[in-house]
């Protein structure tokens, strides 16, 4: 009789084993869409910042800004 009842016992388990693989796979999903998101914003971001810093640079280059607005705006690009 207590034969059975160990063999059962191991099956009581399963249900909960199932559940937390479950949970831990939306958790991993979750993680890993916000991970994609932030690389993309990141990235982005820095394209963003490229483009700019060459706009700065041809208009130091045509002249149409001095040597001191180009190093303090190339600055607040470089620091963002």
């Amino acid at each position: 009789m207590m034969r059975g009842f160990n063999f059962y016992y191991g099956f009581h388990l399963i249900p909960i084993i199932y559940g937390l693989l479950f949970l831990g796979g939306i958790i991993a999903l979750v993680v890993y869409v916000v991970n994609k998101l932030s690389n993309v914003y990141t990235i982005n971001k820095k394209m963003t910042n490229n483009e700019a810093l060459q706009i700065l640079n041809k208009r130091f280059a045509a002249g149409e800004i001095d040597e001191e607005e180009y190093k303090r705006k190339k600055k607040i690009l470089l620091d963002e």
